[in-house]
């Protein structure tokens, strides 16, 4: 089942992908990644490997993945009560491999010449211990001289699990822990624009 939560006023959404679709996709990625794992690399300040901006004929193009991209965020923009929908298209998207002792540093995907607005990753393997998921707070400052309270988050941490999937603000700040396992988490990133 799906669900919402407004960790800062604003929607974060979430909910698994169902098994059989989950399944194609997750062969899918992996059969990508055997065959295109040498054009993987380090496009950030971290060891995590990605096919993100490698060239075109390599990169990982999906169809099933480009329709989940759409329905997820035709369900997300729900939450947002636009006074009219966007205009809006799939402005990419890759496969990250993180393995032992690999992590993903603090950033964004915000492009304002790209036009970014909308950003999220589906987990395709998560072993036990790989690294959860923080999303910043936008108004950290103010968060850490605020006491503690139930009804304010300094930041949210979200355990991935296979099947898995999480949208948000390209503008949202977030990080991914060390992976402490001994296997690799494979994940997919993706980021939504505004069409001009």
């Amino acid at each position: 089942m799906s669900e919402v939560f407004y960790p800062f006023q604003f929607p974060v959404y979430y909910g698994p992908l169902d098994n059989s679709t989950f399944d194609l996709l997750k062969k899918d990625v992996l059969q990508y990644i055997n065959q295109n794992y040498d054009h993987f690399h380090k496009p950030w300040n971290c060891n995590t490997k990605s096919s993100y901006n490698i060239d075109l004929k390599n990169s990982f193009k999906n169809n099933l993945l480009e329709k989940i991209i759409y329905k997820i965020f035709s369900d997300y923009c729900n939450y947002w009560e636009f006074e009219t929908i966007p205009n809006l298209s799939i402005e990419g998207y890759w496969v990250n491999i993180a393995k032992k002792d690999q992590f993903q540093e603090t950033h964004a995907h915000i492009d304002f010449e790209k036009r970014n607005v909308f950003s999220g990753v589906i987990y395709i393997n998560i072993p036990e211990d790989s690294g959860n998921l923080i999303l910043e707070n936008p108004l950290n400052l103010e968060s850490y001289l605020t006491p503690n309270s139930t009804k304010f988050s300094k930041d949210v941490i979200v355990t991935p699990q296979e099947k898995l999937f999480i949208i948000f603000p390209s503008w949202l700040k977030h990080l991914v822990g060390v992976n402490n396992s001994n296997q690799n988490r494979i994940s997919i990133s993706f980021n939504i624009k505004l069409k001009t």
